[in-house]
C-alpha cells in the first residue's frame, strides 16, 4: 500500500484519468478519529495500477472540527484534497 502521495506521484501510479476521477467523487467521513482537531473525509474509485493490476485510489480530506461544528452547508467549506493512496 502505498501511502501519502502527491497528485503527481498519485498520476504515476493510476493514470490521470483515475486521479481526475476521485476528484469529482463526492467524499464521506471515514470515522477515523485523527486526535489533532481534524475530521477526515475520503473519496474512493476504482483504478488500474502500472502492472495492469485493480487498485482502489483513495483521496483524502481533512477539515477543522470546530469548523464544521459551525457550518450548515458542507460546501462553503474548502476541499482541498490532503493526499492520495492506492490500495
Amino acid at each position: 500500500m502505498n501511502t501519502h502521495l502527491t497528485r503527481d506521484q498519485a498520476i504515476a501510479a493510476v493514470g490521470a484519468a483515475a486521479v481526475d476521477a476521485v476528484e469529482y467523487v463526492n467524499c464521506d467521513f471515514t470515522n477515523r478519529v485523527t486526535g489533532d482537531g481534524t475530521v477526515e473525509f475520503s473519496a474512493s474509485v476504482g483504478a488500474k495500477d502500472e502492472d495492469g493490476e485493480d487498485v482502489t485510489l483513495v483521496a483524502y480530506y481533512f477539515q477543522d472540527a470546530e469548523a464544521l461544528d459551525g457550518v450548515e452547508d458542507l460546501s462553503d467549506l474548502d476541499w482541498a484534497i490532503d493526499h492520495y493512496t492506492v490500495r
